[in-house]
C-alpha cells in the first residue's frame, strides 16, 4: 500500500529575518489512507509506511527591495536533519519580483519519520510567504516503492 499526501496553506506566513521557520499547513489537497498530516501538528507530514518517497516543496516570498539577499527553503527530517535545500542569493535591491523557491528529493523513510518545510530569509525585516494556488506553500510526499 502506498502512502501519499499533498498539503498546502491558505494562510499568510510572516517570517522573521535571520530565522528558520517551519511552514504550518492547513489544507490537504490529496491523501491516501491513513492520513499523514494532522492539524494538531500542522508543520509536519508523518510517514506511515516504510518506503522510498519523492518529496517536493515550494514557497513564494514577497518582494522586498532592500536588506539581505538570501532566501532559502529546506526539507527537514525528524526535527533536526536537513536533507534538502535551495538557497537563492539573487534577490535584493535590483530585483522587482517575488521569489519562488522549490526543492525536490528522493528519500528512504521509515514509519514514524516526519518531514517539515523550513524557510529562511535575511532581508532585515519581516517577509511574508504568499499563499498562492500555483506556488504554494505546498509539500508533496509521494511513496513510489
Amino acid at each position: 500500500m502506498s502512502s501519499n499526501e499533498v498539503v498546502t496553506s491558505s494562510n499568510w506566513l510572516k517570517t522573521a529575518s535571520g530565522s528558520y521557520s517551519a511552514v504550518p499547513f492547513n489544507t490537504i489537497i490529496f491523501t491516501s489512507a491513513p492520513a499523514m498530516w494532522s492539524s494538531t501538528t500542522p508543520t509536519r507530514v508523518k510517514i506511515v509506511s516504510n518506503g522510498i518517497y519523492v518529496i517536493s516543496g515550494k514557497v513564494e516570498f514577497e518582494y522586498f527591495n532592500g536588506g539581505g539577499s538570501n532566501r532559502g527553503i529546506f526539507l527537514r527530517k525528524n526535527g533536526s536533519q536537513y536533507v534538502e535545500l535551495h538557497r537563492d542569493e539573487r534577490v535584493g535591491a535590483s530585483v522587482d519580483n517575488a521569489q519562488m523557491l522549490q526543492i525536490n528529493s528522493i528519500l528512504k523513510l521509515v514509519q514514524g519519520d516526519y518531514l517539515e518545510l523550513i524557510v529562511y530569509q535575511d532581508s532585515g525585516s519581516f517577509l511574508w510567504i504568499y499563499p498562492t494556488p500555483l506556488y504554494g506553500p505546498v509539500l508533496s510526499v509521494l511513496q513510489v516503492q
